[in-house]
């Protein structure tokens, strides 16, 4: 038995089956360099009946793989009939397991292709003239899914662009507009910048196993990438000179017009500028500020930079040591990778609550403006005040978990403490609720829990604290919670769903006992391929000892995906006010990231 070994990793075996042809097998072994002398000493010693007794025992867990996860989609007689050394079959199942609806464990990968050499026999050499004429037949099934031939020899790794595609639609475009990104034009180290770097946004769930896979997908995109971005030499060198840091800007045109009052007419640039700094180490940083018409210092209404965020993560699990990254069988979403993670931000950021949260970005808006239950700024009647206003940033402590569960489900728990809302007795101040310090001395607590996987993902959210330290033992304070829901059913079409509410607790009998909440309800589909209609529902209602008051609206538009990855989003919003009067109000907004 010779075996070879890899550190940090299994070793490859090479055996011989019971009908004497030549397969390997990965069986877990130490990777100490005495060992692996040992090993090869005792392996010329080894008994032919052990050798036979292993192989037996692994082609029958190929024999029982290949049934349970081939012959649903392939005749049995055919594939049992080809001829390939056992690397060609070890390529062949990885592009089948690449495709849609295929269900094939990483750890089948090597019984199966055991079970299949020696069955149907191979040549000895890898490249025997049998593995390409198979591969050809091979082509007329995967030729759907993969979008043209399947051989291996020719341009780029087209398993690892149908990953990638496969990983895309997973864990990106529920934020992102696919078109919109496969328009754009990036280098393979372009792109993992970019991907490294919306994996590390809050509520982001790309495994970073899957970051070359994807970028190799999206270079392919790109007209006359093909002899660009496939080989494994230039990827893995491309890889190697990613910059720590990245940086983006989004500059977002809105104008919004009607014949009646409104809240900001006219236009408006809402940009959004981010600097990333990702170490090769468990640290990494991260700086964002935008333009705002909201501030504690400016009674003008004039433009001023706010900072959105400003914050460090570390990775506890890498920087406390206790558990290193190993392949997962039980958790397909984070594959190669330990199924839990654990992050603690610190600094400056945009506090989850509620799903909106994390597509409050103007890059990832799909309407001209908020839900009403989140918006400030952009509104008809300013006598309700939002929920909450989104983004709200905020500093303090933010502790993360991920769990990857079977059938690519995923779990996420933010724990966190925040400075929090302020105000006095008669309500939250929201303005001065942004300020970069706190008017009293208790923390505000919170927390989100969601449940998803690329289909679809549910959230609830809560947060409670004091607005005001006056009186000190029994301050002004409020609760907030709320669910959500979205779905992506299949590329086409995306629902949007979330409630929330908050509740101000009186003081005193001459204070407000406030009650306001929301909902909002969108959806979106494409209609062809640069074009998707979106509909929106949404809701502000607030009830307090001092009356009643309700306010309903109606969005209707198109999104427009322009060149360059820019995106053209055209509104019209129909709002129905507290004292049932009705106002029209048209919106337009273009956004590009650079």
């Amino acid at each position: 038995m010779i075996v070879l070994r890899c550190a940090g990793s299994a070793s490859a075996q090479v055996l011989r089956d019971p009908r004497g042809h030549l397969y390997t097998t990965n069986d877990e072994v130490g990777t100490n360099e005495a060992d692996a002398e040992e090993d090869e000493e005792n392996g010329e010693k080894t008994e032919a009946g052990e050798t036979e007794s292993s192989a037996v025992t692994l082609l029958e867990r190929g024999k029982i793989a290949f049934n349970r996860s081939c012959v649903e989609c392939h005749d049995a007689e055919r594939s049992l009939s080809k001829q390939k050394s056992f690397d060609g079959w070890m390529r062949t199942i990885r592009r089948m397991a690449a495709m849609d609806d295929a269900d094939i464990p990483s750890a089948d990968f090597e019984p199966i292709a055991v079970f299949l050499t020696a069955e149907a026999g191979a040549a000895e050499s890898s490249d025997d003239e049998a593995d390409t004429e198979s591969d050809d037949e091979d082509s007329e099934n995967e030729e759907d899914a993969t979008g043209g031939d399947a051989s291996e020899d020719d341009g780029p790794d087209r398993a690892l662009i149908e990953q990638g595609r496969i990983a895309f639609n997973s864990s990106c475009i529920q934020c992102h507009d696919a078109q919109r990104s496969l328009s754009k034009r990036k280098s393979f180290a372009g792109w993992m910048q970019t991907i490294r770097r919306m994996a590390a946004m809050d509520g982001a769930q790309v495994p970073s196993s899957s970051f070359r896979a994807i970028a190799t997908y999206l270079r392919s995109q790109n007209e006359g990438s093909q002899n660009e971005s496939g080989g494994d030499g230039e990827s893995a060198a491309a890889e190697e000179s990613v910059s720590p840091w990245s940086f983006s800007t989004t500059a977002s045109t809105v104008w919004r017009g009607s014949s009646d009052t409104i809240e900001t007419p006219g236009f408006f640039i809402d940009a959004w500028a981010t600097a990333d700094w990702q170490s090769e180490g468990p640290l990494k940083a991260k700086v964002t500020a935008c333009t705002s018409c909201h501030s504690d210092r400016n009674t003008s209404g004039g433009f001023t930079l706010e900072l959105v965020e400003a914050s460090a993560t570390l990775d506890l699990l890498s920087f406390l040591n206790k558990q290193k990254p190993q392949k997962s069988k039980q958790s397909p979403r984070f594959a190669d990778e330990c199924p839990f993670k654990a992050e603690l931000k610190v600094g400056r950021f945009i506090v989850p609550f509620g799903a909106f949260s994390s597509m409050v970005h103007p890059g990832s808006l799909r309407t001209v403006t908020n839900p009403l239950m989140f918006d400030m700024g952009r509104r008809v009647d300013r006598s309700i005040r939002p929920v909450l206003m989104l983004p709200f940033s905020d500093e303090g402590v933010d502790l993360q978990f991920a769990l990857a569960a079977s059938n690519d489900w995923v779990a996420t728990i933010d724990l966190f403490a925040v400075n929090g809302l302020q105000g006095n007795a008669s309500g939250i101040n929201f303005n001065t609720s942004r300020r970069y310090y706190d008017n009293n001395r208790r923390p505000d607590y919170g927390g989100r829990m969601t449940l998803g996987n690329n289909r679809m993902r549910l959230g609830f959210s809560a947060m409670a604290g004091a607005i005001s330290d006056d009186p000190f033992d029994d301050p002004a304070r409020y609760q907030m919670i709320g669910w959500d829901a979205i779905a992506r059913p299949n590329e086409k079409l995306r629902f949007y769903f979330e409630y929330a509410q908050r509740r101000n607790f009186a003081l005193t009998a001459s204070d407000l006992d406030e009650f306001t909440s929301g909902y909002v309800a969108e959806t979106e589909y494409r209609l062809w391929e640069p074009l998707s209609f979106v509909a929106r529902l949404d809701n502000l209602e607030r009830r307090s000892t001092g009356g009643d008051e309700e306010i309903d609206r109606v969005t209707w538009g198109f999104n427009v995906a322009t060149p360059g990855g820019s995106l053209l989003l055209l509104n019209h919003e129909h709002w129905i006010l507290p004292d049932n009067s009705d106002i029209d109000v048209i919106g337009v907004r273009w956004t590009a990231t650079f």
